[in-house]
């Protein structure tokens, strides 16, 4: 990906999404010990994540869910303190992005993260907040 990057003309390039392996948003649960998956019994994704995309390519999604785990997620909430854990995934992560941009000649790269990290631990959402003592 970081070559078909380079070949169409951006010199600075990044893994994206095709460097998680999971979906974009959800890698940090890999990375981050202290949440607990909340699912429901029916399909599709939660109202308050619906965005233009899912409604503009609805068969689409419907096909793609599926094979992400999506069918019938409300999300995560906080069962116990956050931790990171994700050392080696990261380190796995820059060493790979280094490798493919070098090979492909790229001026620069960067990894996008998730940072808003503060709204899966929102307290904002009843009964989805641990508290710490």
């Amino acid at each position: 990906m970081v070559a078909q990057q380079v070949n169409a003309g951006i010199d600075i390039v990044s893994d994206g999404e095709y460097g998680k392996s999971i979906s974009w948003s959800r890698y940090v649960l890999e990375r981050i010990e202290g949440f607990e998956r909340r699912t429901i019994a029916t399909e599709g994704m939660p109202q308050a994540i619906v965005g233009r995309d899912r409604r503009e390519f609805a068969d689409f999604y419907k096909q793609y869910d599926p094979t992400q785990n999506f069918v019938g997620m409300t999300g995560w909430a906080v069962s116990k303190p956050l931790k990171y854990i994700g050392h080696d995934a990261v380190g796995r992560d820059i060493r790979r992005l280094k490798e493919a941009a070098t090979a492909a000649g790229a001026v620069d790269a960067f990894i996008p993260a998730v940072a808003r990290i503060c709204d899966m631990a929102s307290d904002s959402r009843p009964g989805t907040s641990f508290r710490s003592k």
